[in-house]
């Protein structure tokens, strides 16, 4: 994915001012200037609800550390999905993208992962009502499913159905994210605050981690 277009000479230069620099490039435990300039950056087009920025290096990973975090918040293990969803292939990620095809030969999904079908938020409330889950996860717009577009009204529904039972949303801006959809974030042109986020695109070249996801601190 290369929402910018292909090497743009601005992102040219700003790695090569980075790598000028000799920062390490490790991303868990150093604290590197431009992730600080561009966590500030996606924290401001973001919107203010969001006030935290976490970066990985895949789409699958910001899947899994959004998994984690809403474990870690709520104290349940539950992470409810949608069918013909895709969230990567790590193990988590994997157990949350409901396909047998990419499941059946690595014993996914894991022990508590659950899945409705998409845009039904009769499926949604009904399967939240039966037991307590961490997250529900799903995607803005279902991209390997087919490009399906929610029903009107579907995600903000949704997402308030999942706090109404006390889980996290998480809404799936991999395929969606940095413009694609009109505006720079599909929650925003669906009009969701305060939930969970994460997104997965290229800034033009492949020399840096380029994926992450936002998030708020609980009880905002």
């Amino acid at each position: 994915a290369l929402p910018f277009g292909f090497n743009p000479p601005e992102i040219i230069q700003a790695l090569q001012d980075t790598f000028t620099r000799l920062e390490p490039s490790f991303v868990q435990p150093s604290s590197l200037v431009a992730a600080g300039e561009l966590a500030e950056q996606l924290l401001a087009l973001a919107g203010p609800e969001f006030t935290t920025v976490t970066f990985a290096n895949s789409g699958t990973e910001a899947v899994e550390a959004a998994i984690k975090m809403a474990r870690a918040a709520t104290g349940r293990l539950g992470i409810l999905s949608t069918q013909g969803g895709f969230h990567g292939k790590t193990l988590g990620s994997l157990s949350a993208t409901a396909k047998p095809f990419y499941q059946d030969p690595f014993g996914a999904p894991v022990a508590g992962f659950d899945s409705v079908p998409y845009g039904d938020l009769a499926a949604l409330e009904q399967a939240l009502g039966e037991k307590p889950y961490a997250a529900v996860i799903l995607e803005a717009i279902q991209g390997e499913g087919g490009i399906i577009l929610p029903p009107a009204g579907y995600l903000v529904a949704a997402a308030e159905l999942v706090r109404a039972h006390g889980a996290i949303f998480i809404l799936d801006e991999v395929q969606t994210g940095l413009g694609r959809t009109g505006s720079l974030f599909a929650f925003q042109e669906a009009g969701i605050i305060r939930r969970r986020g994460h997104f997965g695109q290229s800034p033009g070249r492949r020399d840096f981690p380029s994926r992450g996801g936002f998030g708020w601190r609980p009880g905002l």
